[in-house]
């Protein structure tokens, strides 16, 4: 298993990935109006095979899972507090 540790805030907590293809820098485009709305989506950028691709916010969506677990049963609830490990 392959884990990215990010640094946000006052505790560390990993992203579980598939695996890490490579890294590279990229110019970041910001996204049109109809995708603005998106939480966790950044901005886009275009790769050097000329394929899209969208540039996530690994905080932002943490947080979206943090706030669809407060309705969940216990058992899932639990899980909340583990994220952030």
């Amino acid at each position: 298993m392959i884990a990215l540790v990010v640094r946000t805030g006052t505790k560390p907590w990993a992203l579980m990935v598939d695996d890490i293809l490579r890294q590279q820098q990229v110019v970041t485009k910001p996204l049109g109006d109809e995708l603005k709305s998106l939480v966790g989506i950044s901005g886009s950028t275009i790769l050097g095979d000329g394929r899209p691709c969208l540039i996530l916010e690994p905080n932002e969506l943490l947080k979206r899972k943090i706030n669809r677990t407060v309705g969940a049963p216990p058992a899932v609830q639990n899980l909340k507090g583990q994220v952030a490990a």
